[in-house]
């Protein structure tokens, strides 16, 4: 009798214990599955291999996944702005004006939180479906040409992020 009375205690003592450390396995393991991981990182877009007389006039950057923490530099006469939605969408565009500084490349313009990066589109559109991290477009113009230019669709190797935790330090000013 006494040596049941212990069993019953010792299975009343052990359960809680492995609930305990299920518990924890599936947080250590199920949260590393279920989230991924953030990556803090400046955004750059380059590899355009435009032509000398060219620059981007324009741009549309579609995330997935992507926190906007910084924008780290604005090109004078340049309009920035961004759109985050409830989902993991986002999107950040610029626009030059005729007067803008000519730019060949965005490099480290955006300082970002990465959930889970992912390069290329992953699944299938009609059911379960994981877009590319970064998608988007530029507008080339031809400098010193009054048309609108061409898009150019940005691939998977047009985007680079460098680990960061803050914006480069800008140069000093001018006199």
């Amino acid at each position: 009798m006494v040596s049941e009375t212990m069993a019953g205690m010792t299975r009343k003592l052990v359960r809680p214990f492995i609930s305990i450390i299920a518990a924890t396995m599936f947080l250590i393991f199920g949260t590393r599955q279920g989230f991924g991981q953030i990556t803090r990182a400046l955004l750059s877009v380059d590899s355009l291999n435009l032509p000398a007389d060219h620059s981007i006039a324009a741009f549309k950057i579609e995330t997935w996944g992507v926190s906007l923490l910084s924008v780290c530099y604005i090109p004078p006469s340049w309009n920035l702005s961004q759109e985050k939605y409830e989902d993991p969408e986002g999107l950040l565009r610029g626009r030059s004006d005729i007067h803008g500084e000519p730019l060949r490349e965005l490099h480290q313009m955006f300082l970002v939180d990465v959930d889970s990066y992912q390069p290329l589109p992953k699944g299938d559109p009609k059911g379960e479906y994981h877009p590319a991290s970064f998608s988007g477009w530029v507008q080339i113009i031809e400098e010193g040409s009054d048309a609108h230019g061409k898009r150019r669709t940005l691939r998977a190797s047009n985007f680079h992020l460098t680990p960061a935790s803050h914006c480069p330090t800008p140069p000093p000013a001018e006199p």
